[in-house]
């Protein structure tokens, strides 16, 4: 089942009296369960379609439809209910919430949606962070923090999951382990998008999308994946 589909999406800034163009007549079609990673260099307009996708940013034309509802044309309160309640985010930089525990920061987005958050046992053991429940997030490491991040933006069941960079900030290792939790969830029938910079990652996806001067030039399905 189709769970979003992009039409002629358009974006720019303005750098100094240079206009940039981040997203250029973009079209995109993502299916349910899909697991995608975006690449492309450095200011190669990928962050910016991934946060136009997940709602977090506005084109200047085009349109998103994610399950069928076309989010440019929601502004403010709706727009921010429909990012509640369908949409999971999760940030290279954690953005948890310092004077919240663990397990205060992953309920929080069940709390301002009203939806049942029974599951949350359940994904804080599979996020190997049962014993640091009680903990700030000051006192995890980066490995810790971004798992904590990414229960936040699963405790609602969101239609799609978005990440930039998540493992950007984090050691070989822990970068591992985070997307190693991305096959697992997606094997549980998650959608999952996120745009990385580091080749080996992406290889772990289904599917790579390459953006290069706000253009797909590449999207090809990984049959070399490994699940």
């Amino acid at each position: 089942m189709e769970i979003i589909k992009v039409k002629n999406l358009y974006k720019t800034y303005k750098q100094g009296s240079d206009k940039i163009i981040a997203v250029n007549n973009t079209n995109l079609k993502i299916k349910q369960g899909e697991f995608i990673a975006i690449v492309g260099p450095s200011g190669s307009g990928k962050s910016t379609l991934l946060h136009i996708l997940a709602g977090l940013d506005m084109p200047d034309s085009g349109e998103v439809y994610i399950n069928k509802t076309n989010i440019v044309n929601l502004k403010g309160d709706d727009l921010t209910l429909f990012r509640r309640k369908h949409i999971g985010f999760i940030f290279q930089f954690y953005n948890l919430l310092p004077f919240l525990t663990v397990k205060e920061n992953i309920l929080l987005p069940a709390f301002f949606t009203n939806k049942n958050y029974s599951s949350y046992n359940k994904l804080i053991n599979s996020l190997n962070l049962k014993d640091k429940e009680n903990y700030l997030p000051n006192d995890l490491s980066g490995g810790q923090q971004q798992r904590c991040a990414i229960g936040r933006a699963l405790i609602t069941n969101p239609l799609v999951l978005f990440a930039d960079e998540p493992t950007g900030n984090l050691d070989s290792h822990n970068a591992k382990k985070i997307i190693n939790l991305f096959k697992y969830y997606n094997k549980l029938g998650q959608t999952i998008i996120f745009v990385t910079h580091d080749n080996y990652l992406a290889k772990k996806a289904k599917r790579i999308i390459t953006v290069k001067d706000g253009k797909i030039v590449k999207d090809i399905k990984n049959v070399k994946t490994n699940f």
